[in-house]
């Protein structure tokens, strides 16, 4: 289990709450998922595991812009 993020950490760092929610199989397979945000609003769709990461990072984008800044990655 990975230790919790300190208060140091988080002093001058961003958060984004996003819910990640999945749609699965019987058998316990992503059939589609969906991002939303903590208003309820639908923030991204996505159908199988390797539209997950683009998805949030479209979202994360999204958010970059709203608030005027860049990504540095």
């Amino acid at each position: 289990m990975q230790p919790t993020i300190g208060d140091e950490e988080l002093q001058g760092s961003r958060q984004l709450v996003v819910v990640v929610r999945l749609v699965l199989d019987a058998g316990w397979r992503l059939v589609h998922g969906e991002l939303v945000d903590v208003d309820q609003r639908s923030r991204g769709r996505f159908a199988g595991w390797t539209e997950l990461t683009p998805a949030l990072r479209r979202y994360v984008d999204e958010q970059q812009g709203l608030n005027g800044s860049t990504r540095t990655d």
